[in-house]
């Protein structure tokens, strides 16, 4: 079978879309696993206990973006975890590896693009797919601009939210086309489009730059309206009275 990354015939991993690190807190200490609840009434809730995954990459592959997801895990989200104590709505993220970040970053959307599981379906990445395997293939990370990608801490009643991962949902800005993930405590704002370079210079401000600096957002509205129309997707597919 051929690798998803490197497209040479070798035995595949299960390959996690969105890492699986970023589910630890989803996990209960009795059986390790977590929660899964869809607002499709006919389908069932469940009890996995892995996060996503799929047969995509070789074992080479996966070591290569394996230090990426290691450089986020300890580096990344470690420097945001600290600056989340900080006062203020935005806070500044410096001294990143940029090309080891951006990188991880194409790495997660790429991987939902390509994957064939319906939790990330409304992922389209079309002539942007072979631009992004090339680019994390040959460890070219980019522009800043190219495929950015800015974070928002939402806040629930003062606390950041790690125990929930949702669905990717379209984003739209300026005719500029991107996806919203959730994961990690994180609202993560992916931009796809050929013509980001065309984006407000204040919205590029909020990617990954060159230098290392990374701007994060902390926001509260923003997550208890997508929580309530969250709740109401699951009253109207009869999971909750």
């Amino acid at each position: 079978m051929k690798c998803a990354l490197c497209r040479e015939e070798k035995s595949v991993c299960k390959s996690h879309i969105i890492p699986e690190f970023l589910y630890t807190p989803l996990y209960d200490d009795k059986n390790h696993k977590f929660m899964v609840v869809s607002t499709d009434p006919n389908e069932f809730n469940r009890n996995p206990s892995q996060g996503v995954y799929e047969k995509l990459l070789c074992r080479d592959c996966e070591t290569v973006l394996g230090v990426y997801e290691s450089y986020a895990k300890g580096v990344l989200l470690q420097k945001i975890k600290e600056g989340i104590t900080s006062s203020g709505k935005r806070f500044v993220v410096s001294g990143l590896d940029y090309a080891k970040v951006k990188l991880f970053l194409l790495s997660i959307l790429w991987r939902a693009g390509i994957t064939t599981r319906p939790e990330f379906s409304i992922v389209k990445l079309r002539k942007h797919s072979e631009i992004l395997r090339q680019m994390i293939l040959d460890q070219q990370p980019g522009e800043s601009y190219e495929y950015g990608c800015f974070l928002h801490v939402p806040l629930f009643k003062g606390r950041v939210v790690e125990d929930m991962i949702f669905p990717p949902t379209i984003i739209r800005f300026q005719n500029q086309r991107g996806y919203k993930f959730m994961f990690g405590g994180l609202f993560w704002y992916f931009f796809v489009s050929s013509h980001t370079e065309q984006l407000p210079t204040e919205l590029k401000q909020k990617f990954l730059s060159k230098d290392g600096h990374l701007s994060v957002y902390k926001e509260s509205k923003h997550l208890e309206k997508y929580l309530n129309e969250y709740a109401m997707d699951l009253k109207q597919g009869g999971k909750i009275p």
